[in-house]
């Protein structure tokens, strides 16, 4: 039974799925995940996307997914392309046969062939970590329980947000320093879906009460009495988003609010000190894997010659030998594993440049100085 398995499913994938075999790949996230899964992420199931969709067919049984959604992003004014994995299944019965890595690898080679720098696994199990995916990011966690004292600033108003609205949330979500570049249709999908990180979800805008002035966002996650919510995403004026989440907490009566600030939001994370939040050191969301050192590099040069002189980053080489990335400048060199080096880019609260540790040279000097760069935050963009 096994072979016979073996042998039909490896003649049919991986493979982008067909537009014909939608329905079939729809039976298995109703196997693995729940019923309506498509619906509640329309922006990586749907036909324009088909050719990210990566699966093993056994006959006209789909057996097999790795989906992926690629887009471009912004790192502090450095722009990148990124995809994000997601709704990744293997049905039960063809467990074990190597299926999900065919598939995963499968959707890693597409996503270098089109010139993906990064890429965003919302999971953490073996299949992502033993393959260069790694908790990573200088995030924190905050949590705002119903008795913490905050400022109401009785001067704003939270609504569901309008059409309208959304116009100005569009605009103030690409003032954000670290963001995906979204497209309209991703807006278009969150209004067909409703649904964000894995759960219902609303915008609500923030205006001023007396001039209803627009003033930032946020994304809040099945907001239900007597329960903890937590955001998807927020944007715009900081101490606006502060008061909204209070106001949030009274108006939903809710247990308790909990997000995550990037380590770059310098502003946002003031706010939830003086408050007296709780807050504690985390990852970004998910697992991240450098899909292409070399050129995720040379995208980030304009950053990185804002932190060091421009001759000396313009100097720095980098390149690939086995599971190693290797730093060069002039004659002294830096070698990390694969792993390591995605804790050095994006940061790591535990390991942090700790993985330089006995390099003294000019290349860790510098790298010092250059690393690590934000890590992004998915929002409406997670699947």
């Amino acid at each position: 039974m096994t072979d016979s398995i073996t042998q039909k499913t490896a003649s049919d994938g991986p493979r982008a799925v067909r537009a014909g075999e939608m329905e079939a790949l729809r039976r298995l996230t109703d196997i693995v995940f729940r019923p309506l899964m498509p619906e509640q992420y329309p922006q990586l199931f749907n036909l324009d996307n088909c050719e990210n969709l990566r699966v093993c067919f056994d006959g006209d049984r789909c057996v097999s997914h790795v989906g992926m959604v690629q887009r471009h992003a912004s790192i502090l004014g450095c722009p990148i392309k990124v995809c994000c994995i997601g709704a990744v299944a293997t049905d039960p019965e063809y467990r074990g046969l190597g299926l999900a890595s065919a598939c995963f690898h499968d959707a890693v080679d597409k996503a270098h062939a089109d010139g993906v720098d990064v890429m965003l696994v919302s999971g953490g199990r073996g299949l992502y970590t033993t393959n260069g995916c790694q908790h990573a990011g200088l995030h924190y966690r905050v949590n705002i329980d119903s008795g913490s004292e905050g400022d109401l600033h009785h001067g704003i108003t939270v609504e569901e947000a309008t059409t309208q609205d959304m116009e100005l949330i569009r605009e103030c979500y690409r003032t954000e320093p670290v963001r995906f570049t979204r497209p309209l249709a991703d807006y278009r999908f969150f209004d067909q879906s409703g649904w964000a990180m894995n759960s219902p979800a609303k915008f609500l805008a923030i205006k001023s009460a007396a001039g209803r002035e627009f003033l930032g966002y946020v994304v809040i996650r099945n907001p239900r009495p007597d329960t903890a919510a937590s955001l998807a995403e927020f944007g715009g004026d900081r101490d606006a988003v502060q008061a909204a989440l209070v106001h949030c907490i009274q108006h939903y009566k809710l247990k308790a609010i909990n997000f995550q600030v990037q380590d770059t939001d310098a502003a946002m994370l003031a706010r939830c000190r003086e408050s007296g939040w709780e807050m504690k050191p985390c990852a970004a969301s998910g697992t991240i894997k450098i899909i292409n050192m070399q050129q995720l590099m040379n995208k980030l040069t304009p950053l990185f010659s804002e932190r060091a002189e421009p001759d000396v980053v313009a100097a720095l080489e980098c390149s690939i030998s086995g599971n190693d990335c290797v730093f060069r400048l002039g004659a002294d060199s830096v070698t990390i594993n694969r792993d390591d080096t995605v804790r050095l880019i994006f940061g790591d609260h535990e390991v942090g440049h700790s993985v330089l540790d006995g390099n003294s040279g000019p290349t860790a000097s510098l790298l010092r100085q250059l690393l690590p760069v934000p890590a992004l935050w998915y929002g409406i963009n997670y699947v």
